[in-house]
């Protein structure tokens, strides 16, 4: 697979105040990520390519400041695919299993220093179910917690079509559509 495009939309509830966010992600592997999200007040574009990263938004294009590109960087590193094609290579170490939603699930924490805190989810056929991990987005820094749905096949892999996203405990629905390129 050489490439990942994923359509998002979501609705942000703000003292009261529903925001839409439509968003694009591309991403050309295996470290290039073109982001698109359109707010009331104007459209956010995000390049990373390697180490290098660009944004373009209501104040004009500019350098990718550090902590954007740090986390461009986790969030490209948290990507299921990236994560199918790059586990062996992650440190891990298997922490107590719980039971979510009444399901018997395994948690794998990943001791990378990059991304921080970063806990994996299977559940008992060994498919990565979700993760929880740290995160810092529009509203500040945030714990988030992803949970896969209605996965499909792909290439040979199985995918996700749904991520279910809650933000400090509050739940986001991130539909998204994936289409390999």
């Amino acid at each position: 697979m050489r490439a990942v495009k994923t359509a998002t939309e979501a609705t942000l509830t703000i003292q009261g105040m529903s925001l839409t966010i439509k968003g694009m992600e591309i991403k050309v592997f295996p470290d290039r990520v073109f982001t698109s999200q359109a707010f009331p007040f104007g459209e956010v574009v995000k390049v990373l390519d390697g180490a290098e990263g660009w944004m373009r938004g209501p104040q004009g294009i500019q350098d990718l400041p550090g902590a954007l590109r740090e986390e461009a960087e986790a969030d490209r590193m948290r990507d299921v695919i990236w994560l199918l094609s790059h586990y062996k290579e992650l440190p891990l170490e298997a922490l107590e299993p719980f039971t979510e939603r009444g399901a018997p699930l395994q948690r794998v924490f990943v001791t990378a220093d990059a991304p921080k805190d970063w806990i994996l989810l299977f559940n008992e056929r060994g498919r990565l179910v979700g993760m929880d991990y740290q995160s810092t987005d529009q509203g500040g820094p945030a714990t988030m917690s992803a949970r896969y749905r209605r996965f499909m096949e792909v290439e040979g892999l199985t995918l996700p079509s749904l991520t279910e996203v809650r933000r400090d405990g509050e739940p986001r629905d991130f539909p998204r559509g994936q289409s390999p390129r």
